[in-house]
Formats: structure tokens, C-alpha cells, sequence
């Protein structure tokens, strides 16, 4: 029996943790996926639920690719090699697929959950409670880039080991997180179509090289980031002022990353004192994070036609 695991979401770091800030990384247990074996083979499903055996064909194919992936890394640069890519494809032979709830393209960590299943089923086997977090970080992120182009491997860490984790450079903590004040809380809002990571995550580099830009991450960015993450563990009510100047850098600094639908809901928030957003993974589509201390009102403003939100549990 394979293992299932969560989602995840970025509540605090997306972007600036690639210029070295911290980052807070949850959990979004709404959300699992686990690899699973077909009831019969896959030849003999196609005459049964045709749409179920296109998505299980779809899934098999994407971890093939994956497995070659693996396979040249071990072969080019000696890499991963405590993955045991002649069970995987044994496995994949045999209809192995990756059954999942989670959204792809949404920051809710669809290929960060995959990548930690596969690492559990045909990895060492050890428990992440012996390993060296860091070490395991850079070798999920190795695997992930698979999907990305590149991967700082905050997201299948979290989706392995199931909890919070706090990222501090090489320093990796599982942290218990507060539960917001009575009346407040975070939520996701649905942007209605997801969003594309590799490309904005390309995009926000190529800015970083710019000194000016730079500046503004470094110096005023950043510190909003770290403060919000001090801030909420420390259950400290001045998370809802610090958040709002967070939301209102993130507009005026990550426009190309919010999807337009979005920006009249966010500028909203701004004006109204109601709600804060920001980011949630890279943007582009999928969900936006959002935080309240009025969660009545919030809910009320939100509960209009074609508008879709979550509560996020943290």
C-alpha cells in the first residue's frame, strides 16, 4: 500500500526565498495525493470509464518521464542514486500511477506531493526523523526540477514530512503554527485558471539581476516577509498591519504575477481595510492567499456568483 500525502501551501516566502529569505511552508491536508496500481490492467480498462482511463494512462506517462529523468541524472552526474529507478520502472510497467486531488497549477503543491510519494516508495526508507533535513531538501529539489526548470525543494520536504516548516537559509525547522485570534483567519481565493511556475519564477530571476529591483527585495520586501512569519508564530495581533503592507509591495512590485481577474479583488482589500492578499507559490493563476480580522464581513463580501474560496486551516 502506498503512502498518501498532502498538498502544501506557501504562506510566507514565495519569490524572496529565492533571494534568501526566510519561508513558511504548511501542509494543505484539503487536498492529498498517493501512487496507486490499477484493479486490472490497463489494456483491458479502456472499454470500462473512458475518462478514468485517460487520466490513469496520462499519470502513468508523466512518470515515465520523470523515471528518465531520474535515470540521466544517475547516469550524468552520479546524483540520486539512493532511488531505485529498476523498481519504479517495474512498477510503471505495470500501470503505477499517481492518483491525486490536488489542483495542478494552483501553489497548492501537486508535483511537490508527487515527488514526495515517489521519494517514499523508492527511496531509501528511512524516516525522515533520521535523515538531514537540508540534504533531503536538496535531494526532493533535484527531483522536482523535473517540473520546474528548477526547484528549491521547500514544497516536497513539507508534503514528506507532513508539517509546517519553517526555511532559514540551510536551516530547516517543523514548527507548530497558532491558530489565528477568534474572527480572524487566512483563506485561498480561486483565480479561476491556473498558472504556469517555471516561466514568472525565470521572470523574478532575470529582475533580481536588476540593482534597483534587487534593492527593493532585499530591503523592504524581505523584512515584511520575515516580520509576518515572527509575527504569526508569535500570535502577535500586529500581523494584520504588517500583512497589509506586504499585500500592497506585492501589487505594486509583483503585478505580472496576479492574475488580472484578480487585481480589482485585491486593490479592494486595500482600499477597504477587509481583507489583505498576496501571493500564493508563483502566482500567474490558481490561488491567492488572503487574511482577515473580520471574518464575517469577509465572507459576506466574498459570497458573490463565480467567486470560489477555501478556508485555509493553519
Amino acid at each position: 500500500m502506498f503512502k498518501k500525502f498532502p498538498g502544501k501551501t506557501i504562506l510566507f516566502g514565495e519569490y524572496t526565498i529565492i533571494a534568501g529569505s526566510k519561508a513558511l511552508v504548511l501542509p494543505f491536508r484539503r487536498f492529498s495525493g498517493r501512487l496507486d496500481m490499477p484493479e486490472e490492467p490497463l489494456g483491458s480498462m479502456e472499454s470500462g470509464n473512458p475518462t478514468r482511463y485517460a487520466a490513469i494512462l496520462k499519470s502513468n506517462d508523466d512518470l515515465f518521464g520523470i523515471l528518465q529523468y531520474l535515470e540521466r541524472l544517475q547516469e550524468s552526474v552520479g546524483s540520486l542514486n539512493d532511488i531505485n529507478t529498476g523498481l519504479f520502472k517495474e512498477q510503471l510497467v505495470g500501470g503505477l500511477f499517481f492518483d491525486s486531488s490536488i489542483p495542478t497549477g494552483y501553489g497548492a503543491g501537486s508535483s511537490g506531493a508527487l515527488v514526495a510519494a515517489i521519494y517514499d516508495a523508492f527511496g531509501p526508507g528511512r524516516s525522515y526523523e533520521s535523515m538531514d533535513l537540508s540534504e533531503l531538501r536538496l535531494t526532493l529539489g533535484q527531483m522536482e526540477s523535473f517540473y520546474h526548470g528548477t526547484s528549491s525543494g521547500i514544497d516536497p520536504l513539507c508534503c514528506y514530512i507532513d508539517k509546517p516548516v519553517l526555511f532559514d537559509g540551510d536551516l530547516i525547522y517543523p514548527v507548530n503554527v497558532p491558530t489565528p485570534p477568534p474572527g480572524s483567519g487566512f483563506f485561498l481565493l480561486d483565480s479561476g485558471h491556473a498558472g504556469e511556475t517555471g516561466p514568472l519564477v525565470d521572470y523574478f530571476k532575470r529582475r533580481i539581476q536588476e540593482p534597483e529591483y534587487l534593492e527593493i527585495i532585499n530591503e523592504r520586501m524581505i523584512p515584511l516577509v520575515e516580520k509576518s512569519i515572527d509575527l504569526l508564530l508569535e500570535s502577535d495581533s500586529r500581523l494584520w498591519g504588517n500583512l497589509r503592507s506586504l499585500s500592497e509591495m506585492q501589487y505594486t512590485n509583483f503585478r505580472r504575477m496576479i492574475p488580472e481577474a484578480v487585481h480589482k479583488i485585491w486593490l479592494h482589500g486595500l482600499h477597504s481595510g477587509l481583507y489583505s492578499l498576496k501571493l500564493c507559490g508563483s502566482g500567474g493563476g490558481g490561488y491567492i492567499i488572503g487574511y482577515t480580522i473580520r471574518w464575517i464581513e469577509a465572507m459576506q463580501y466574498f459570497n458573490k456568483p463565480g467567486i470560489r474560496l477555501l478556508p485555509l486551516d493553519v
